[in-house]
């Protein structure tokens, strides 16, 4: 896939689902850098059933490995300005750790070529 990024990192809170229809859930994580005291932090995007068992299986502080796709778009806050953002559809998404190893879900969760824009 063109412009698919690998990230290993930490959800930095739990998931949340969003959305009416089918799962969608967002969450960000803190990637670490070169030095000590970098950090970055990402929001990223999952559909479907890998959103399912993202929010079924990650919490705060989860070390996951995810590829993804750079998305940016444009909404308009409460205030009525335009906002640019750039989020992270998530492709596939590697549970390095879980809640507990009797919850433990298979390690690698990948959609079918979902591109919801």
């Amino acid at each position: 896939m063109i412009n698919e990024c690998v990230m290993i990192g930490n959800l930095v809170k739990d998931p949340e689902k969003i959305g009416n229809g089918e799962t969608l859930c967002k969450f960000g994580i803190a990637v670490n850098g070169y030095k000590a005291d970098d950090v970055s932090f990402f929001t990223m995007v999952a559909f479907g059933k890998l959103a399912d068992n993202i929010l079924k299986y990650c919490k705060k502080g989860s070390k996951v490995a995810i590829a993804c796709t750079p998305h940016s778009r444009v909404y308009e806050n409460k205030d009525k300005q335009k906002v640019y953002t750039v989020e992270f559809l998530v492709n596939t998404c590697e549970f390095l750790n879980t809640r507990n190893a009797a919850d433990e879900p298979q390690k690698k969760e990948q959609t079918e070529n979902y591109m919801p824009f």
